[in-house]
C-alpha cells in the first residue's frame, strides 16, 4: 500500500479504534469517583485511594509489559490482533467495574471497586498501547503523521460524545442508581467492542511486513528511554497535562451540581461534553494546517496557553444558568484538541525518524509509556489529588449542599491547579524543546 493510500484509507479505519480507547479512559475518570461517592457512599479520600492504588501502580506493569511484549512479538503476533483481544475482554471489564458493591462496609464497597480496577486497566493495556503503536507506525513523514494523528483525534472526540456526553445524560434519565450506571457501562462496553474490530481491519490494511530484525533493539528498554531526551520532555509535558486534564474531569460533576447548582448536573454535563467533542472533531484541519505551516511546536504552546486561560475563565461562570457554560466548551473542545493532536503527531515522528537511523522501531515501547502515563496522570489528578482536594475541604459525600470551603476547594480541583500546570507545560516547551527534524530523505 502506498504511503497515499495508507493516510487516505487506514489511518481513519486504524483510528476508530480510539473511540474505544477514549471511552475507557474517560468513562472512570469522568464517573467513577462521583459514582464511588455519591451511589456508594464511599467518603472521597478513601474513593480516590482505591482507584489511584490500581490505576498508579498496576497500570505501570501491565502498559509498560504489554510495549515491550508488542515490540519483540510482532513478527509471530502482530500488533492488530491486541485490538481483538481487547473486543473481547472490554465489554466484561467496564460492566464489572460499574457492577456495584454489595459489602456491607464502605472501606469493602471501595476495596471491590479497586479489585475490579486492576482487571480493567489490564484489559485497558491489552489494546490501548498496540492501538497508539500502530499510529505512530502509519506515517512515515511529518507532514503525514500528523495526518494520521489528526484522525487519532477526531475519533477520540466521537469517543467523547458517546463516553463523557452520552453517558451521564443516561444514567441521569435512568435515575442515576447503581442499575443505570449498570445498564450505561453495558452499552459503552459493546461500543468499545465493534470499534476495536473496525479498527483490526484498518491495521490490516495499513502496515507493511516486519522484519525478524526489527523486532529486536540493541539497546535496553529503559536506555532507550531514560537516555533519550527530547522524548522525556515530550512525555513530561503529556504527563502534566494529563494530571490537569484529570482534575478538571473528576471535578466538573461536581462543579455543575453544587458550585453552579444547576438542576439536571449530569445532563449538562453530558452536552457540554456533547459540544466539546463536537468542537474537538471540527477542529482537527484547523491544528493540522497549523501545525505543517508553522510547526507543532507552535501549536502545542498557543493550544496550551488558550486552554489554561479558558480553565480560568471557568470561575466567572453563574449558577444555574448552563449557556455561558456551553459556550465555554466550545473553546475548551477547541483548545484541548490542538494540545494532544500536536504531542501525538511530535510522538510520530521521533518513532519515524529512530526508525529511519536505526533500522528497528521501539513503537510499541514508547506507546506502552505514553499510555502507562495517560493513566498514571488521570490516576493522580483525577482520583487521588481531587479527592484529596475534596476531602482537605470538606466535602460531605452524598450530601445536597456543601459547605463554602468545599465549593472552593471544587474550583481549585476544577480551575485552579489544572490552569497552573497547563502554563508550567508552556514554560517547558517553550524553553527545552525544538521542533522535530524529519528524517533523512523525507
Amino acid at each position: 500500500m502506498t504511503e497515499d493510500r495508507a493516510t487516505r484509507i487506514a489511518a481513519p479505519l486504524w483510528a476508530t479504534g480510539q473511540v474505544a480507547v477514549q471511552i475507557f479512559r474517560d468513562v472512570p475518570s469522568l464517573l467513577l469517583l462521583f459514582y464511588m461517592t455519591q451511589v456508594l457512599t464511599i467518603s472521597p479520600a478513601l474513593a480516590g485511594v482505591a482507584i489511584f492504588v490500581p490505576k498508579f501502580f498496576w497500570a505501570v506493569i501491565c502498559d509498560y509489559t504489554v510495549g515491550l511484549v508488542s515490540d519483540r512479538w510482532r513478527t509471530r503476533f502482530p500488533r492488530r490482533h491486541f485490538l481483538l483481544i481487547g473486543a473481547v475482554l472490554a465489554p466484561a471489564a467496564m460492566m464489572l467495574l460499574f457492577g456495584g458493591a454489595d459489602a456491607p462496609t464502605e472501606q469493602g464497597r471501595a476495596l471491590h471497586v479497586s479489585m475490579m480496577l486492576a482487571l480493567y486497566m489490564l484489559t485497558f493495556a491489552l489494546f490501548s498501547v498496540p492501538h497508539l503503536a500502530i499510529g505512530t507506525e502509519l506515517g512515515k513523514t511529518p507532514k503525514a503523521g500528523t495526518v494520521v494523528m489528526g484522525w487519532r483525534i477526531a475519533f477520540a472526540g466521537i469517543g467523547l460524545l458517546v463516553g463523557i456526553s452520552a453517558a451521564p445524560i443516561l444514567i441521569e434519565r435512568l435515575g442515576g442508581g447503581t442499575g443505570a450506571y449498570r445498564m450505561v457501562a453495558m452499552i459503552m462496553a459493546m461500543t468499545c467492542a465493534v470499534s476495536l474490530i473496525i479498527s483490526w481491519f484498518g491495521a490490516k490494511e495499513g502496515l507493511p511486513e516486519e522484519r525478524e530484525q526489527d523486532a529486536q533493539p540493541p539497546i535496553s528498554a529503559w536506555r532507550a528511554i531514560v537516555g533519550n531526551r527530547p522524548f522525556l520532555i515530550l512525555f513530561s509535558v503529556l504527563l502534566l497535562q494529563l494530571i490537569a486534564g484529570g482534575l478538571s474531569y473528576a471535578s466538573l460533576a461536581y462543579l455543575f451540581t453544587y458550585n453552579l447548582d444547576y438542576s439536571q448536573p449530569l445532563a449538562v454535563l453530558g452536552i457540554f461534553a456533547m459540544i466539546t467533542s463536537v468542537m474537538a472533531i471540527v477542529a482537527q484541519p484547523l491544528w493540522v494546517a497549523i501545525a505543517n505551516r508553522k510547526g507543532k511546536r507552535f501549536g502545542l504552546i498557543l493550544a496550551s496557553t488558550c486552554y489554561g486561560l479558558c480553565l480560568l475563565s471557568a470561575l466567572a461562570l453563574p449558577q444555574r444558568d448552563p449557556l455561558p457554560a456551553y459556550a465555554l466548551a466550545v473553546i475548551f473542545g477547541l483548545f484541548n484538541s490542538g494540545c494532544y493532536l500536536n504531542i501525538y503527531a511530535m510522538l510520530s515522528d521521533l518513532v519515524e525518524r529512530e526508525k529511519e537511523a536505526e533500522g528497528f522501531s521501539r513503537a510499541g515501547l514508547y506507546a506502552g509509556v505514553f499510555t502507562a502515563g495517560d493513566k498514571i496522570a488521570f490516576a493522580i489528578g483525577g482520583t487521588l489529588l481531587a479527592g484529596l482536594i475534596l476531602g482537605a475541604a470538606g466535602f460531605d459525600s452524598g450530601a445536597a449542599l456543601q459547605s463554602a470551603k468545599a465549593e472552593s476547594g471544587i474550583y481549585v480541583a476544577f480551575a485552579i491547579l489544572p490552569a497552573a500546570l497547563f502554563i508550567v507545560t508552556v514554560l517547558m516547551v517553550g524553553l527545552l524543546m525544538r521542533e522535530p527534524r524529519p528524517a533523512a530523505g523525507k
